[in-house]
């Protein structure tokens, strides 16, 4: 414990750089199976498709289960360095438990696409799998924005990170709680332009939340600073 107090800057850094990691590895896709998903495409192109490109969609897999689970433990250490307490944190922690469960079982879906696809299975199965990859894409939404909220409540209490950064994340869970009623709601599908807007929201508050612990990963509270300059 003493330790981690002494190097509590080098955390930071280390955290921020786990949600860089986690954003870059966004943009690989080497099977281009985030976009494959959302095309409308004939049993037989499916079919042919995994089958010609099995191991980067394999690769797809096993990128977004690591990419949910650095920016789980990325949450979890940011909760740390703010010091955060109570059942805010129990929640936040639950929450994005469940949000790196889900990447690994997404990412266990699209590994059985890719078998099914090599291995001459069904065309029924081979398309139903590359549904599931498309319905799962919307199942971590919630997790990640009770976790979220939780945290930015929490730098909000503590002071001990930037508030836009918080009100940002308050954004950014309040559009992933809504996004997903509002598009069922006006389609009666999980799919729609509400998808594009989370995840626009989503990298915005990531984005900014890294940059912020690359450059300064350790504040003072307000109170503790004004405190400080009245005593010189």
């Amino acid at each position: 414990m003493e330790w981690e107090e002494a190097h509590r800057p080098l955390i930071g850094r280390l955290a921020g750089v786990l949600l860089l990691i986690g954003l870059a590895a966004t943009f690989v896709d080497p099977a281009n199976t985030s976009s494959k998903v959302f095309t409308n495409l004939s049993t037989q192109q499916i079919v042919d498709w995994a089958a010609h490109n099995a191991t980067g969609i394999s690769v797809t897999g096993l990128v977004e289960g690591l990419q949910n689970s650095l920016v789980g433990v990325a949450v979890v250490t940011l909760t740390w360095l703010i010091r955060g307490r109570g059942v805010l944190v129990a929640v936040a922690y639950v929450s994005i438990a469940a949000f790196m469960a889900i990447g690994w079982v997404k990412a266990g879906v699209v590994w059985a696409l890719a078998d099914t696809a090599v291995q001459g299975g069904s065309d029924a199965g081979a398309v139903a799998l590359f549904r599931l990859v498309h319905a799962m894409t919307f199942t971590d939404g919630f997790s990640f924005a009770i976790a979220v909220s939780c945290v930015s409540a929490l730098m909000l209490l503590t002071r001990l990170f930037p508030a836009p950064i918080a009100w940002l994340g308050f954004a950014t869970a309040l559009v992933h709680f809504l996004s997903l009623p509002t598009q069922l709601l006006l389609t009666g599908s999980a799919g729609g332009i509400t998808g594009p807007i989370t995840v626009v929201f989503a990298l915005a508050w990531l984005l900014a939340t890294a940059l912020t612990l690359l450059i300064k990963p350790v504040w003072e509270p307000r109170l503790k600073l004004a405190a400080a300059s009245v005593d010189r």
